[in-house]
C-alpha cells in the first residue's frame, strides 16, 4: 500500500520511524491522542534524534512522555523543543518545563489561525446540512475529521 504523496518529488514515505528520527533536523508531532499514541514519544525516540534537532508538538501533550522529555531536555539530548501542548495545560507552576531554556512553551494557540477556525465553521455547517438531509436514523452520524 502506497501513500498518496509517495510520488511527490519532495516527499519520502518511511515505514520505520527510527531512520526518520536519526536524519531529521525538525520532528513535528501531528497525531491524535489515543491508547496507541499516549506516551509514545519519549527518551527512546528523542535519544535517536540529532543533538542539533528540534522537537515540535502541536498535537496533544500526552503523546510525549513528559517526564522523559524533561529529562532529555535537561541532558540537552536535542537542541530544543517547542510545545504548543503539554500533558497538563497549562503546566503546573512548579513544572520544570517553565525553567528549561531549551523548551519554548505556547498556550495551545495553534488552532487559532483564521483558516483553522473557518474549517471548523465549515465542518459544523456540513454536519448540520447532513443532519437536515438525513433520510433515516442510520444517516445521523457525527463525523469529525
Amino acid at each position: 500500500e502506497t501513500h498518496r504523496l509517495a510520488k511527490h518529488p519532495n516527499v519520502t514515505v518511511v515505514k520505520d520511524l527510527d531512520p526518520l528520527l536519526q536524519q531529521s533536523d525538525y520532528v513535528s508531532i501531528h497525531c491524535p491522542l489515543n491508547d496507541e499514541t499516549r506516551g509514545s514519544f519519549g527518551r527512546a525516540q528523542i535519544s535517536q534524534m540529532k543533538p542539533t534537532a528540534f522537537l515540535i508538538n502541536t498535537s496533544r501533550g500526552a503523546i510525549c512522555n513528559e517526564d522523559e522529555l524533561i529529562a532529555c531536555m535537561e541532558e540537552r539530548r536535542i537542541a530544543a523543543a517547542g510545545l504548543d501542548v503539554t500533558t497538563t495545560e497549562p503546566p503546573s507552576m512548579d513544572s520544570k518545563l517553565w525553567k528549561l531554556d531549551n523548551v519554548w512553551l505556547s498556550p495551545h494557540t495553534g488552532w487559532r489561525r483564521i483558516e483553522t477556525r473557518q474549517r471548523l465553521v465549515d465542518m459544523t455547517a456540513d454536519n448540520i446540512e447532513a443532519y437536515c438531509k438525513a433520510s433515516s436514523e442510520a444517516d445521523l452520524i457525527n463525523v469529525v475529521n
